[in-house]
Order: structure tokens, then sequence, then C-alpha cells
């Protein structure tokens, strides 16, 4: 078919064309246009609210982690400042039996177990427990302070003498509560 200006048409075309005008007019005219913009609404909207759950469950996650890494350092921090006690009473109880006391330890081993006291036995042993206790606490400020117990605990039960043992006496005073008062701080502050 021909037109005026020349140009042919085809009839399938047009009705092609009509059909896609008169949808286009549906969906922009009265209910379609409105249905369409609250289509889009409702699916922004549960993209937002998505998104917003992700979020509030990863920072949930992330808090219930930091609170197990809380909890875990809180158990840890009792677990040392226990075992810190019972080298102090152990060492104490080397000294109670007399000095010096003769024991020699090769890595994990005692060297003549026969002839060592098991107070020296007890002292070794809350020893490795007080290692193993500061070695599970992330502080650092704790970890020295209880090292510091330790070694002077160490020169204690080592002396040659109770007037050489006696002399540490003050200074494991100091490092005991300096160590003690650093568990302290750090347990209140990870409770709050």
């Amino acid at each position: 078919m021909s037109t005026p200006d020349g140009s042919t048409t085809d009839a399938s075309e047009q009705s092609d064309g009509k059909e896609l005008s008169a949808k286009t007019d549906v969906l922009n005219s009265g209910l379609g246009r409105e249905f369409n913009i609250t289509v889009i609404a409702a699916l922004l909207s549960l993209v937002v609210a998505l998104v917003t759950s992700i979020i509030t469950s990863r920072i949930a996650a992330g808090n219930t982690l930091k609170e197990l890494q809380r909890d875990q350092e809180r158990t840890a921090i009792f677990r040392l400042e226990i075992a810190q006690l019972r080298e102090i009473d152990a060492t104490i109880a080397v000294v109670a039996g007399g000095l010096p006391a003769k024991f020699t330890v090769q890595g994990e081993t005692i060297v003549n177990l026969d002839s060592t006291s098991d107070r020296v036995i007890h002292y070794l042993s809350a020893q490795h427990e007080c290692d193993a206790a500061r070695d599970a606490v992330e502080d650092t400020e704790i970890k020295t302070a209880s090292e510091r117990v330790s070694d002077i605990s160490h020169r204690i039960a080592h002396a040659g003498s109770l007037q050489e043992a006696q002399r540490y006496d003050p200074d494991l005073r100091e490092a005991r509560q300096r160590a003690i008062t650093l568990m302290h701080e750090v347990l209140r502050e990870t409770v709050s």
C-alpha cells in the first residue's frame, strides 16, 4: 500500500503500532500507571528491608562474636589469677620445706625425681599451670605483670637460704598486687 508521500506501509505494522499505542495508553493512564508505581514502590521497599535485615544480622553477629571474645578473656583472666595464687602458695610451701630446695628441671623433666620433694613437684605443677593460663590471656600488660610474679617466685624457690628468699618478699608482694590490679581493671572494662 502506498501513502501520499510515496512510502509504503504494511497493514501488519499499522496494527502492531495501534496495539502498542493502546497498551502504552492503558499503562500510562489511570489504574495502570498507579499500579506500576505501586509495584515499583513495593519492590524498592522489599529491597530496602532485605538490605536492612542483612546489615542488622551482620551487626548482631559481630556483637555476638565480640561478646564471646570478652567472655573468653574474662575466663582466661580468672584462671590466670587462680593459677598465679597457686604458684605463690606452692612457692611458699617450697620455702617452708627448707632452702636451698634442690631440684633441676630440664625441659619438662625433673632430674632426680626420687630425691625431689612433693612440695617441689607441686610447685613445678603450679608453675606449668600458671604458664598455660597466661598463654590463654590476650592482654599483654597482664601477661607481663604475671610473668614478673612468676620470675620472682622462681627466684624464691631457687634461693640459697631463707634470708635470700625473704629479700624477694617485698618484690613479690608488689608484683602480685600489680598483676591483680591489672586483672581486675580489665575485668571491669570487659563487663561494661
